[in-house]
């Protein structure tokens, strides 16, 4: 950029431009940084083998218990049998005598039951209070209401406040020239005791955070004073400022 004359302002604004480019350049490296490790991560993950424990089981099951050459003695049987006739015996008194006997109800049912629904439900409706009718909203609610839609929620300072209700009282693009003499009136009006020279520090960062962080307002060249700065619904969907809020 050799042989070309640019003023303080113009030298703030292009530093402000190349900052917020490195900024975006920066973030995009760390998102691929991030993506590499999630993949290497992915890549050494290793899978479990499973254990040898399917011959052992086969094994156990194929052999046989070694037993007796022969018929087995009948009398065993029988002893068996009537351990087992007894223990069924037994189980069934038991549970006979432990399980209570439930009655079933002949006929229809009472109708206490309905009429004391019905008396709760007449005093529920006696003892509800009325609710009370929405208040219509004034024109000052609904002016906040856009103003925090607008900016995100995020908490304005004094000059942000400044520049955007300048903007949406004047319903045009401003340039650095016409900001700088808004910050005068107010620093004149508040007796801030600002020079220029800090009143413009103070609009460069405001500008700052609204165009290039929170997306608040919308930047566009502005041929032989930098830039001039609106609104960002101003904006068409290509970036350009519509021509009725052109400067």
């Amino acid at each position: 950029m050799q042989g070309v004359k640019l003023t303080d302002q113009e030298v703030a604004e292009l530093m402000i431009q190349y900052e917020s480019e490195i900024r975006k350049l920066r973030f995009l490296i760390d998102q691929k940084k991030q993506a590499i490790a999630e993949l290497k991560a992915i890549e050494t993950v290793s899978v479990p083998v499973a254990r040898p424990a399917a011959a052992t089981s086969t094994k156990a099951a194929t052999t046989k218990p070694k037993g007796r050459r022969g018929r087995p003695a009948k009398k065993k049987k029988t002893e068996t049998a009537q351990n087992g006739q007894v223990a069924e015996s037994k189980s069934a008194e038991v549970q006979a005598e432990t399980s209570p006997a439930k009655k079933k109800r002949v006929g229809r049912p009472r109708k206490a039951t309905a009429t004391a629904t019905a008396s709760t439900k007449t005093k529920a409706k006696a003892t509800a209070k009325p609710k009370p009718k929405a208040k219509p909203a004034t024109k000052s609610s609904s002016k906040t209401t856009t103003k925090s839609d607008s900016t995100g929620g995020y908490r304005l300072s004094d000059w942000d406040t400044m520049i955007l209700d300048g903007l949406a009282s004047r319903q045009k693009v401003m340039i650095s020239a016409d900001l700088l003499e808004l910050g005068k009136k107010k620093v004149a009006n508040e007796n801030l005791g600002l020079d220029e020279k800090q009143i413009q520090g103070k609009i460069n960062r405001s500008l700052q955070k609204l165009a290039n962080k929170r997306g608040v307002l919308s930047k566009t060249d502005y041929p032989g004073k930098g830039h001039a700065y609106g609104l960002a619904e101003w904006a068409d969907p290509s970036g350009e400022i519509r021509k009725k809020y052109q400067h």
